[in-house]
């Protein structure tokens, strides 16, 4: 019964309300010229944060390339070394203090920017090149 809500009722329901009231859906498109960060939210991962920094700076977007946040949820081992070694190509680190949990870390990058698109990652997805031009 749940799925059934989440997948199915639930937009329908949602469609109704906004044409009850006049308004329009807003379209799943994003413009592919607004101002996109990725925010990768890690704990502890020293061992794999190199290969998610390295695949993430490939991703490509028009005019620029993205922004990337690295969201640590207060790791204690060797992770902010690793992706201070990226600040010069623009990559910033954002730690909780302490551990807070995921959304806690997620929410101190949001803070952070000033991004008109945000897309959320760990270290353990994998991205291909051209997944910005899928968020939409």
């Amino acid at each position: 019964g749940g799925c059934l809500y989440s997948y199915f009722v639930y937009p329908v329901l949602l469609i109704l309300y906004l044409r009850i009231r006049g308004e329009k859906a807003a379209h799943c498109r994003v413009e592919k010229t607004g101002k996109i960060g990725v925010i990768i939210t890690a704990y502890n991962e020293e061992l794999r944060i190199r290969e998610k920094l390295e695949s993430t700076l490939k991703l490509e977007w028009p005019n620029h390339r993205a922004e990337i946040t690295v969201a640590s949820d207060g790791s204690t081992d060797g992770t902010h070394a690793i992706v201070r070694e990226y600040a010069s190509q623009g990559v910033k680190l954002v730690v909780s203090a302490g551990r807070q949990g995921k959304e806690a870390a997620q929410l101190a990058a949001i803070e952070a920017t000033d991004w008109d698109i945000l897309v959320f990652t760990d270290v353990a997805t994998t991205l291909s090149e051209t997944a910005l031009f899928e968020v939409g």
